[in-house]
């Protein structure tokens, strides 16, 4: 798709927006290797959700859902796969016995 007048204006915003929504949780994932809070669930959503828009965007022939859906379909990939890696860290985390942080005195 074009943009052809200025009614496009907010299908750019859109497209814009939908790219950078997942990159604060991403680099958030990376440095912190936090997943506790990622749902599985709502990922693969929005990866059957996105994978539905793709298929729209290809019959329609328009560039910027594909792209969109594309986009937001890999992160969602990335952000699982984070899920699966970090969790993994995490669980072998628990068999390792772990000191208190201060002395008690009595």
């Amino acid at each position: 798709m074009v943009l052809k007048d200025y009614k496009d204006i907010p299908l750019l915003l859109a497209f814009i927006g939908t790219l950078l929504v997942n990159i604060p949780q991403l680099y958030q994932t990376w440095t912190t290797r936090e997943v506790n809070a990622l749902s599985v669930y709502t990922m693969l959503l929005r990866i059957l959700i996105n994978m539905s828009w793709f298929v729209y965007g290809f019959f329609e022939k328009d560039t910027l859902i594909l792209i969109m859906s594309v986009e937001v379909v890999l992160s969602e990939c990335v952000l699982l796969l984070f899920k699966y890696m970090f969790s993994e860290r995490e669980s072998g985390k628990e068999d390792v016995p772990v000191e208190p942080a201060y002395e008690t005195y009595k």
